[in-house]
């Protein structure tokens, strides 16, 4: 099993040297050897622990489409044993952690079909997306559990495609959450490809709240999460309620030094 693999301060595609495999299916890849499936991606679910931090990510998924920078999938977990103590058997891997990425979706070499800059996919679980500085892409869970996208800035992220937004919702799972991020967008779309995401099912809710979104005219839209398009209000009121205590305000209070110096300060360059 893989348990406890560390990718630390790495500059991919930029530093196309560098090469890493955390299962024989996982690792960091170029273009031509990635099928597709992300320049980070995340297989096999196993002992968990793996840590992704303080890491730089440009021009992804080069040859086919749907997936993001980082693309992680899942398999059932295997029993191991506790490195902590070697003795104590386990069946639940340990919380994978991203975070103060600094992850630029689009390519300079040509087209990507990049929708994401970090996509949790196909039931992958035990997520923590902390603190990530996030450019012309955000974040997308689908199924799972256990996944929570917590304190990160994305700029930005809407493009020609519906789907591609701050938060992909497509959850079908438990114990997940979507809190104190902060999206500064230009279309005023926060949420959408829910693949059927209801806000009244509690097995499929995701905890969203304390987010601030910026938009032009403070526009909200939950891109039609939850059966219907609704605006901010109507969003916090639907269902088993989200976002009850995040903030809509005017683009014009997220100005270009703002957003230069909050992802200076997460990213450790202050």
């Amino acid at each position: 099993y893989t348990l406890s693999s560390l990718i630390h301060n790495n500059c991919e595609r930029l530093c196309k040297t560098f090469f890493f495999f955390f299962q024989a299916e996982d690792g960091i890849r170029d273009a031509q050897e990635s099928r597709g499936l992300g320049d980070v991606y995340k297989r096999q679910g196993f002992a968990g622990g793996s840590v992704f931090g303080f890491n730089l990510m440009f021009n992804t998924v080069l040859d086919t489409g749907d997936h993001g920078a980082f693309n992680s999938w899942d398999r059932k977990p295997l029993v191991w044993r506790d490195s902590d103590d070697n003795s104590t058997l386990r069946l639940v891997p340990e919380q994978f952690k991203i975070y103060n990425n600094f992850v630029f979706r689009p390519s300079f070499l040509g087209q990507s079909n990049n929708l994401y800059c970090l996509d949790h996919d196909d039931g992958s679980s035990i997520y923590n997306d902390t603190d990530n500085f996030l450019v012309y892409g955000g974040i997308k869970f689908r199924e799972g559990f256990s996944k929570h996208a917590v304190g990160n800035y994305i700029v930005h992220p809407n493009g020609k495609e519906a789907s591609q937004v701050a938060f992909a919702d497509q959850i079908r799972g438990s114990n997940n959450s979507y809190l104190h991020n902060t999206v500064v967008s230009e279309t005023g779309q926060f949420y959408g490809a829910c693949a059927g995401y209801h806000t009244s099912d509690l097995d499929a809710h995701c905890e969203m709240d304390y987010n601030q979104f910026f938009s032009p005219h403070a526009k909200f839209s939950n891109g039609g999460c939850g059966a219907s398009d609704k605006g901010f209000k109507a969003w916090q009121g639907s269902g088993l309620g989200q976002d009850q205590h995040s903030t809509v305000l005017d683009i014009n209070q997220a100005s270009d030094d703002t957003i230069i110096a909050k992802g200076r300060a997460l990213l450790g360059l202050n």
